[in-house]
């Protein structure tokens, strides 16, 4: 049982599937984290929990053992589990499982929260995705290059995520099966006490498609603790997200360190090689020299 956690005892209409588990930690005294995952025995739900472990949270699953059929079934999943622990917690931090790594404790996480100051704080990213999605003209413009949501992560308090999902039944807002084109319509919505906030400065969350230059690795003495940093923002990120068609494989080589173990087929995960995916990223943004602060 990883520390400062408590697994929860299951009600009569609790899914047997999903292994509930309570954090109390940072002034919360029933936090969930929660993902969508319907293989647990996947290399990015293996890689996800050790990275966890290491910190002693523990992360629920929802979905294992469904067929998943397009990225709604997240929300759908997502919706299902959080109407269950509406009662039960205060808060509930939300990962992609499959692509995902915690690089510090759930204390840093919350007081980062806290600092935001919103109650709806989601993952933000350099492209606006998927192609199907609002156009990009309708989002306002962002302190940092990171000005699109990123449905990967985020933290909120149950009852303001379901008021959310609550238009999942409104076809003006569904018309993809792709969840983030749902999660950007709410966000641009706005308009609520718990409107989405976007993460810009990379504080918590750290998307990795198309910005791989903007994330550097720490010198050492910190390099032991396999944490990074964001070289356009100079936030140190808590969560890294290897979105897209990124090389998850090497951000858990950092962040894990000694305990990492390659897979027997390094190129697992996502496609491009490495090289390939640093000159494209190099070549696009210009801004990638600006601002950029010295360890």
């Amino acid at each position: 049982m990883p520390r400062g956690s408590e697994q929860l005892s299951r009600g009569a209409d609790a899914d047997p599937a999903i292994e509930w588990v309570a954090h109390r930690v940072g002034g919360f005294e029933q936090l969930l984290v929660l993902g969508v995952a319907t293989d647990a025995a996947s290399r990015g739900v293996a890689l996800l929990r050790q990275s966890a472990a290491r910190f002693g949270i523990g992360v629920s699953l929802v979905g294992l053992g469904s067929a998943y059929p397009c990225h709604a079934f997240k929300v759908v999943a997502l919706r299902a589990a959080l109407e269950q622990a509406l009662e039960r917690y205060e808060l509930v931090l939300f990962v992609d499982a499959y692509d995902t790594l915690f690089m510090t404790d759930l204390d840093e996480i919350l007081a980062k929260y806290r600092a935001l100051d919103a109650p709806f704080v989601m993952s933000a990213e350099i492209v606006r995705s998927p192609p199907e999605g609002p156009p990009e003209e309708l989002f306002p413009p962002a302190p940092t290059p990171f000005r699109f949501p990123n449905s990967g992560g985020f933290v909120a308090p149950p009852a303001a995520v379901l008021r959310a999902l609550e238009r999942f039944d409104r076809p003006e807002v569904w018309r993809t099966d792709n969840d983030q084109a749902f999660w950007s319509d709410v966000y641009l919505e706005g308009g609520s006490d718990d409107a989405i906030r976007l993460d810009h400065g990379c504080s918590i969350f750290q998307c990795q498609w198309w910005s791989e230059q903007t994330l550097r690795p720490l010198r050492r003495p910190l390099a032991r603790t396999g944490r990074m940093r964001n070289r356009v923002t100079g936030a140190r990120p808590c969560l890294f997200h290897a979105n897209g068609f990124c090389d998850l494989e090497a951000g858990a080589r950092w962040i894990l360190g000694s305990s990492y173990r390659p897979p027997p087929d390094r190129r697992i995960f996502h496609g491009l090689r490495r090289g390939r995916w640093r000159q494209r990223v190099w070549r696009r943004w210009p801004w990638r020299a600006d601002g950029v602060a010295k360890d």
